[in-house]
């Protein structure tokens, strides 16, 4: 960005590593206003809006959000437009010299337009419950399972410490009733427990932000963009869901296996 290599900037762009590193601050500035700043291609600076929508309601070190970048410079109205789209607050926002986004006088009618639309107006656009397709669907029935699941868990936690407190108590007496190795056993199911009840919860809620981020991320595409990224989404949403099927599985199976360990202590 720095260099003003565009192609080769787009390329690092569409990487795992490039897109981490547009959540990066370098010297105060997110990548997002060292392209504002830059004359980046319009192309390239609405990527990074939708790699990273956050970054537009970030200001420097001299007050100004990318916004007011962009207005600086008379952007296209497509750049200001992905900008607004992204923070409209921004419009409102003053930097170290007072002066807003719409300060800056433009010459292309269009942005104009879009800059003297009053922000709640724009507030209020975005802040309608979008239209609910199957992808949408699939999120949120993902998040309700991924709810019961958790609530599953917390109730296995609970018996977990039950189970603890219980080996606690017969420690002393094992040496009659259990011999060390069968009690080891019991130990060692609890803790393993632990560690796959861990993984595979940040596994789902890693896969759910995901999901979500790449579901608002469809704002800023055009109408190819968003068909290909929602046939994407319908397949990453059913990997998904198939991922937490399996889970569930699991946790049952682990279920039966406290279950039996339960019964065996209470004997």
């Amino acid at each position: 960005i720095i260099r003003r290599k565009w192609i080769d900037a787009s390329l690092i762009l569409q990487s795992r590593e490039g897109k981490d590193m547009a959540h990066v601050a370098h010297k105060e500035e997110m990548p997002l206003h060292m392209a504002c700043v830059r004359r980046a291609p319009a192309a390239f600076i609405l990527d990074l809006i939708r790699i990273n929508p956050d970054a537009a309601a970030k200001a420097d070190k001299s007050g100004n959000y990318p916004l007011h970048l962009a207005c600086q410079l008379r952007s296209s109205p497509d750049i200001i437009m992905g900008l607004i789209k992204a923070y409209p607050e921004a419009l409102d926002q003053n930097n170290v010299q007072q002066c807003t986004p719409r300060y800056y006088r433009q010459t292309d009618p269009t942005s104009l337009s879009l800059l003297d639309r009053p922000t709640s107006c724009w507030i209020d656009s975005f802040g309608r419950e979008p239209k609910r397709d199957a992808y949408h669907e699939k999120v949120a029935r993902l998040r309700e399972r991924k709810w019961e699941v958790t609530q599953m868990l917390e109730k296995q936690k609970d018996f977990n410490l039950l189970l603890r407190q219980k080996i606690e108590k017969l420690e002393p007496t094992t040496k009659t009733i259990l011999n060390k190795g069968r009690l080891e056993k019991l130990q060692s199911k609890v803790e393993a427990f632990e560690k796959i009840k861990h993984a595979k919860m940040e596994r789902i809620r890693n896969l759910v932000k995901l999901m979500e981020l790449r579901a608002q991320s469809q704002e800023t595409m055009t109408l190819a963009e968003r068909r290909d990224e929602s046939r994407y989404q319908t397949e990453y949403a059913e990997r998904a869901a198939d991922s937490l099927r399996t889970f569930e599985a699991e946790v049952e199976e682990l279920t039966k296996n406290f279950d039996e360990v339960k019964k065996t202590i209470s004997v």
